[in-house]
């Protein structure tokens, strides 16, 4: 999914109240993968997306390439910092893939990131079993990519903000003022893991259970720092 469809779903989420605050979903065996030690062996950093739009008082959205690098680096350092700080939990990143390996890799993010999002409709009524039992996956693996890294598993990283404008802000206020709801920014982090055996998405962290600048170094430290904190404990 391009990221004009990406952010034209996440509006229409937020405009239809449908979207979870936050969740937590991960495969019924996770504690049994947990207890054996998989996640204290490296993981392959397969990728991070952050973007940064701004939403108009005429609902115009526009992606703000300054800010959305800004947020970028913040991010790669929120996460860079949190492993660094975990001498038992080591951070593979690839920097020296063919030009068809990171294609296969970017298709690979692509997909999940498409997987990861269609997640949060287990949490719709009538749901409960899939929530209960989750099974997504990406319908196969990259054991090539586990050959190169002797990583078994690929952490998934990605956020984005949807900032409103001056405008879309004071619209806001006049709206409320005569009791009308007008849909503001809000933003998202998103975190998940792979099995690069079967494509198996065997956890994954999302929260969009507010606004939050992911420019902001310090908040987008403690924000990550939360969710990794989900699986590789405190």
């Amino acid at each position: 999914m391009g990221k004009v469809s990406r952010i034209g779903l996440f509006l229409a989420l937020i405009m239809f109240g449908a979207i979870a605050q936050a969740f937590e979903l991960s495969r019924t065996d996770l504690p049994e993968r947990v207890k054996r030690g998989d996640f204290t062996l490296p993981m392959v950093l397969l990728g991070t997306d952050v973007e940064v739009y701004e939403f108009s008082a005429s609902g115009a959205i526009t992606i703000m390439r300054e800010d959305t690098q800004q947020a970028q680096t913040a991010v790669t350092q929120a996460v860079d910092q949190y492993f660094a700080a975990r001498p038992n939990n080591k951070l593979i990143k690839l920097d020296d893939l063919s030009a068809a390996e990171k294609s296969e890799i970017k298709e690979y993010f692509a997909l999940f990131d498409v997987v990861s999002r269609s997640s949060q409709q287990v949490f719709a009524a009538g749901w409960e079993e899939r929530r209960q039992h989750y099974d997504y996956t990406l319908g196969s693996g990259l054991p090539w990519l586990k050959q190169k890294t002797g990583s078994r598993y690929a952490l998934v990283v990605s956020g984005l903000d949807l900032v409103s404008s001056g405008g879309r802000v004071a619209m806001a206020f006049l709206g409320a003022a005569v009791g009308i709801g007008i849909p503001m920014g809000q933003s998202y982090t998103s975190l998940g893991i792979a099995d690069l055996d079967n494509g198996d998405i065997v956890w994954l962290s999302r929260d969009n259970s507010g606004f939050s600048d992911l420019k902001h170094a310090e908040t987008t430290k403690q924000r990550y720092k939360q969710q990794l904190d989900q699986i590789l404990g405190k």
